[in-house]
C-alpha cells in the first residue's frame, strides 16, 4: 500500500470515527430532548455535543487540516452556531431539536 492509499484509508477511518461519535452524541441529545425536566443527562448531552463541536472547530482551523478552506470555514461557522445555540438552550431560550437536526445533517454528509 503506497502513502496515498494509506492517507485515503486514514481519512475514511477518521470520518467513520467522527460519524460514530456524532451518532452517539446525537442519540444522547434525542434522549435528553424527551425528558420533561432537565436532569444530569440532559446537561451532560449538551456538554458532550458542545465539546465535540469545539474539537471539530479546532481541527478544521488547524493548518494541518486538508479540507478545502471554504468547507473548513463553513464547519467553523456551524460550530460557532452550535455553541451559541447551546448557550441559548441552557438559558431556557432554545430547544435541543435544532442541535439534533444539525448533527443529523453532518452525519449524513460524512457517509
Amino acid at each position: 500500500m503506497n502513502n496515498n492509499s494509506k492517507s485515503i484509508k486514514a481519512d475514511i477511518d477518521r470520518r467513520m470515527d467522527e460519524q460514530k461519535i456524532m451518532r452517539q452524541i446525537t442519540e444522547e441529545l434525542i434522549e435528553a430532548g424527551n425528558t420533561e425536566n432537565p436532569d444530569f443527562d440532559y446537561y451532560a448531552a449538551l456538554h458532550r455535543n458542545r465539546s465535540l463541536w469545539s474539537a471539530l472547530r479546532r481541527d478544521v482551523m488547524s493548518k494541518a487540516n486538508r479540507l478545502p478552506q471554504e468547507l473548513r470555514e463553513q464547519i467553523d461557522q456551524l460550530g460557532a452556531w452550535v455553541e451559541e445555540q447551546t448557550a441559548r438552550i441552557l438559558r431556557g431560550e432554545g430547544r435541543i431539536n435544532s442541535l439534533i437536526v444539525v448533527n443529523r445533517n453532518v452525519i449524513d454528509g460524512l457517509t
